[in-house]
Formats: C-alpha cells, structure tokens, sequence
C-alpha cells in the first residue's frame, strides 16, 4: 500500500464501511497516506489501526495528529500503533499534544 492506496482506504473508511481493524505496517504509506487517514478517520468505526513501519516522518507524523485534532479520532480506536517509523522528538510532541488534548481517542488503551 503506497500513499495513494491509504487516501483511498481513508475514503471508504470515511463512509462508515464497518472496517474495524486497519494493519497496513511495513507498507509505504509515507507521509502524505498518514496525512489523509488522519484526515479521515473521524467517523470510521476502526477499533484498531497499525502504521508501524510505515516510512512516516516527523512531517507526516505531525500531519497525521492534526488530522485527528481538526476531524476528530475515532470513537471506538482503542489501538494505535506507530512503531518503526522514521520519527524523533518532534513526534512524540506532537502525540503527546494529542493524547493531553481535548481531541484524545476517547476509548484508546494502548499506543505503540
């Protein structure tokens, strides 16, 4: 799954196709994919969404919070995992930001 391929699962995600669970880890999302399913997700019943290994930045990583801040997260999203990626400090602010935020994924559990 290259960055078009997670625009066009963001898209139907969007739609509420039911879709609970989303592993796309060790595709090439890329920073421009994890932006549009950031973007998208908010109405999604998605439970679960792996973007480990997924060749995304700081850029894409910070891209993919604020989509969840503008559009909301996921209701029922109780796993995000976001491992491997070629991430540093300016990341993990931005998750931080997210979880103490008003906008956290209210039923997350676990964030990997």
């Amino acid at each position: 799954v290259t960055c078009e391929g997670a625009r066009t699962l963001g898209a139907v995600l969007q739609v509420g196709c039911g879709v609970r669970v989303l592993r796309l880890r060790r595709t090439r999302v890329g920073d421009t994919g994890a932006a549009a399913l950031g973007a998208s997700l908010s109405g999604s019943s998605l439970q679960e969404l792996d973007l480990g290994e997924c060749l995304v930045h700081d850029a894409g990583m910070r891209l993919f919070v604020r989509g969840l801040q503008v559009h909301g997260p996921p209701p029922a999203l109780a796993l995000l995992l976001l491992d491997g990626n070629p991430t540093g400090d300016a990341s993990a602010v931005e998750l931080v930001s997210l979880l103490e935020g008003p906008r956290r994924p209210p039923a997350l559990e676990r964030l990997g």
